[in-house]
């Protein structure tokens, strides 16, 4: 029971790791869009840094569900 309850979990984590990728990807592509649309450098530096860290904290999120020690 225990053994395919954890592989349920790492197949949970493969799909949310795929989410977060692309997820992630598409964010950059913004990025660039906006970056090449005539912004500020500093505004799409901004954006970046917010995007990125969000993407980070959700995966934080999801190791610390999984049970993997983080920081």
């Amino acid at each position: 029971m225990a053994s395919s309850n954890a592989s349920g979990k790492i197949v949970n984590m493969s799909i949310a790791g795929f989410i977060f990728a692309s997820v992630g990807a598409s964010a950059l592509v913004q990025i660039a869009n906006v970056n090449t649309s005539g912004m500020d450098a500093s505004t799409v530096i901004l954006v970046g840094v917010i995007t990125i860290a969000f993407v980070l904290g959700i995966i934080i999120l999801f190791l610390r569900e999984a049970g993997i020690k983080v920081n």
